[in-house]
């Protein structure tokens, strides 16, 4: 059994591999804290693989953690090792995020092309292949929560909680905290929407793919048809 890690801004996803393109028993920590005490449940792994966007101690801290534990050194993913697997559109590939490319290699091995993968979490990534899989290039937007805490920030008196944006549907809204919420709702799902239509124009019809923490919930406020994949990073480690 494989264990692969995921070590994003602000969760840490977990999950198991009885081998490649399948990923089991997956879940996720808000800390380094929770994950090192849910370690404490899992059987000892056979490898491990793990990634990171973070440039804080995470990584070192977990990999102390697994040798205290005596299991088997992991295996540290990184773009610059794996590009022969994936052609990155990027001028300077070391800029891309590893996260991203994982989520590339795993629609690559999984589905048809030509594919808009987009990853919703902190930030909103969205990336295209071409029919021959080869990535066009991408963009990077704000995330939800990024979006309302910038918002609430720069103007104090619209501060207000983090509501449900699917519940708020349409521009006839009366109350301020509604009308916040709305307005997110415009500019998230809207923003991904408009994004999508562009590289289609290029591209022809794309089958899109959705992940990350707010992906499910981006895929019901969208008006494309989508399709949600949980593990798509987890998975794509079993690739490299």
């Amino acid at each position: 059994m494989q264990l692969l890690v995921d070590i994003g801004n602000t969760r840490i996803k977990w999950g198991t591999s009885p081998g490649r393109g399948v990923v089991e028993n997956h879940g996720s920590s808000s800390s380094i804290a929770e994950f090192i005490n849910q370690l404490r449940f899992f059987a000892r792994p056979d490898s491990i693989r793990i990634c990171s966007v973070r440039h804080d101690n995470s990584l070192p801290c977990i990999i102390q953690e697994f040798s205290a534990m005596a299991w088997p050194d992991p295996e540290h993913v990184l773009l610059k090792n794996n590009l022969d697997k994936l052609r990155i559109a990027y001028k300077n590939p070391a800029h891309y995020g590893i996260d991203r490319f994982l989520a590339l290699l795993s629609v690559c091995n999984t589905r048809q092309p030509p594919s808009i993968v987009i990853s919703a979490g902190t930030a909103v990534t969205i990336d295209a292949l071409d029919n021959r899989c080869v990535h066009k290039g991408g963009i990077i937007l704000p995330g939800l929560r990024s979006m309302h805490t910038n918002l609430t920030s720069a103007a104090p008196v619209l501060l207000s909680e983090m509501g449900n944006i699917e519940t708020h549907i349409g521009p006839w809204q009366r109350d301020t905290q509604d009308a916040v919420m709305a307005g997110l709702r415009y500019a998230w799902a809207g923003g991904v929407e408009n994004v999508i239509m562009d590289m289609e124009c290029d591209l022809g019809k794309a089958d899109v793919v959705v992940t990350g923490g707010d992906g499910l919930l981006l895929t019901r406020c969208l008006k494309h048809d989508t399709t949600y994949e949980e593990t798509l990073i987890l998975r794509g480690l079993t690739y490299v």
